[in-house]
């Protein structure tokens, strides 16, 4: 059998520019966006592992057995990553804070273990695949298992955007179906298609369904300030009111800001809102911080963490009877802070 591995090629070449693009644009170290960048970098170890696997099958009379044993052995032990980490990235976008996926994540790993346990015994077993000049690539009775830990993933990443689709943007949710939709048949047509490539076909696109859709910055990000915005406030809001968790909101507005654009210029009034923010970030998760209007943050604490809001108060207060310093220009800014 003759592997066909131009869509595989084409693949990659789009994952390298969705790096590329992504790792530039600086992303805020977020939950979401950590698991995306994994996602990205899994992806392409994959796709690259399969092409040349699948070339040193198409030669396997002209390269060591070994090689290409090796590549194809590697190419089984990152396949089901990605998919494990869709789910982990759903799961991200609902509850944001690991802290609150770690059962979760326990259990969603036990299809990603048991895959990872039988490629790493399968040059002892073969029971994913076996491989000889004579024989040429056979494939082992285990093999099943990685379209069932596919499936698995892909069930849960559904069921997960039903059961909580009222707290989800509605273009995440349709992200989420379409990576679905189009892993879904490139898994059936490579199993009715052995010869053509097309598992890292449907992962380029669906990566590229994911970053139009939920990773660009407009989305989800302040573009001044660099912290999350009012939408994604509104989003935490709907989230924690429909899984009940419970918590507060510390919302600082700083005083007489107008007075600091007339005296100082608008410019380094920007700038001074970029500090607050960072600073805001620094004392808390970065997850949780919001500019939810001009001079307004606010920041959402989860009661689980067991942070008292007492203790983020005074960090602000104490910071805030200090002057910040802005294009060697030292001010003092005044707040308000009121916790609900």
């Amino acid at each position: 059998m003759v592997w066909h591995i131009e869509y595989e090629i084409f693949s990659a070449i789009i994952v390298i520019f969705l790096m590329v693009y992504f790792f530039r644009s600086k992303f805020i170290p977020t939950l979401q966006n950590k698991i995306y960048c994994a996602l990205l970098i899994f992806s392409f170890l994959f796709i690259i592992s399969n092409i040349l696997g699948s070339f040193c099958l198409n030669n396997i009379d002209k390269i060591p057995i070994f090689i290409t044993f090796l590549l194809n052995q590697i190419y089984l032990l990152l396949l089901p990553i990605p998919a494990a980490l869709v789910s982990f990235y759903v799961m991200a976008i609902i509850y944001q804070d690991i802290r609150y996926m770690k059962k979760r994540l326990l259990f969603l790993s036990i299809p990603l273990i048991i895959c990872i346990i039988l490629s790493i015994t399968n040059p002892f077993t073969h029971i994913l695949f076996g491989l000889s000049k004579e024989t040429g690539y056979i494939r082992g009775c285990g093999y099943v298992a990685t379209f069932a830990s596919f499936f698995f993933y892909a069930i849960y990443s559904a069921f997960l955007s039903f059961k909580y689709r009222k707290a989800m943007h509605e273009s995440k949710i349709w992200a989420i179906r379409g990576f679905l939709i189009v892993s879904i048949v490139a898994i059936i047509l490579q199993a009715i298609f052995l010869q053509y490539l097309l598992t890292g076909t449907a992962c380029a696109c669906s990566l590229l369904l994911t970053y139009l859709s939920m990773q660009n910055r407009g989305l989800i990000i302040d573009d001044l300030t660099g912290v999350l915005n009012r939408q994604s406030f509104i989003q935490e809001l709907d989230l924690n009111i429909n899984t009940e968790q419970s918590g507060f909101i510390i919302t600082i507005a700083l005083d007489d800001f107008k007075f600091m654009n007339e005296t100082f210029g608008t410019k380094n009034g920007d700038i001074a809102l970029k500090e607050v923010g960072k600073y805001l970030i620094q004392i808390h998760d970065v997850n949780h911080v919001y500019r939810i209007g001009g001079d307004i943050f606010s920041i959402v604490v989860n009661s689980q963490l067991g942070i008292e809001p007492d203790d983020i108060i005074r960090k602000i207060e104490e910071r805030f009877k200090k002057p910040w310093l802005v294009e060697e220009i030292s001010f003092n800014l005044a707040t308000s802070i009121a916790v609900v």
